[in-house]
């Protein structure tokens, strides 16, 4: 075919049209509103590393490492059974669901780390970080293009993920911080009020694109 050999040169985007298209994207209300509920999840929900601590001291029930890191391999079931039921979910009803399910689930795992302890609540809590992780990663990238408000779908996710890179890195330092100054459970109960507020802003503000 012809057009395999001819140059991508052409297609690149020059600098500021690359600048018009990301304010163009940010100008999309809802593009901001999915940005802003996914900013508040990444703060609410920074906890993964720890689990194995919480479950592994005596508040949590004193379990061995090899104990909890075996039962973190429910995690991986839950992700990929859920990115499959997300996936035929979103290809049918929009992946708003996926969404909403995603940032539903943090509210649940950490009420399973705030309530419970033991073999039980460990893997509970695994299943719950499954299901979100799974849900989130499916429905994510899905999400971006089906705001995207022009014909540049890279610019439109590489302006995303710019939005939402300093949440991503400080998050988890933030709530290793809080660990540090408060302890393990007020960083979860902190992390659950967050959680809840992102839970509520992307019901009541995100519309299915």
């Amino acid at each position: 075919d012809p057009a395999e050999s001819e140059t991508e040169t052409g297609h690149l985007l020059s600098r500021p049209v690359l600048l018009r298209l990301f304010f163009r994207s940010l100008r999309e209300p809802n593009f901001r509103n999915y940005l802003v509920g996914r900013i508040l999840a990444t703060f609410g929900f920074s906890v993964l590393p720890f689990i194995i601590i919480y479950y592994q001291s005596g508040q949590g029930g004193g379990l061995d490492y090899g104990q909890v890191i075996s039962f973190s391999a429910v995690s991986w079931i839950a992700q990929s059974a859920t990115a499959i039921v997300v996936g035929r979910m979103g290809d049918r009803r929009g992946h708003r669901l996926g969404a909403l399910l995603g940032a539903s689930m943090p509210v649940v795992t950490l009420l399973v780390l705030i309530l419970s302890h033991g073999p039980g609540g460990c893997i509970a809590a695994y299943v719950g970080t499954g299901i979100c992780l799974g849900a989130v990663g499916l429905s994510h990238y899905n999400l971006l293009i089906e705001t995207c408000p022009h014909d540049s779908y890279a610019a439109h996710i590489t302006v995303a993920n710019l939005v939402m890179m300093p949440a991503t890195l400080l998050a988890p330092l933030l709530a290793g911080l809080l660990v540090e100054w408060t302890g393990i459970m007020i960083m979860f109960k902190v992390s659950l009020t967050v959680s809840v507020v992102a839970l509520l802003w992307l019901i009541l503000r995100f519309k299915e694109p």
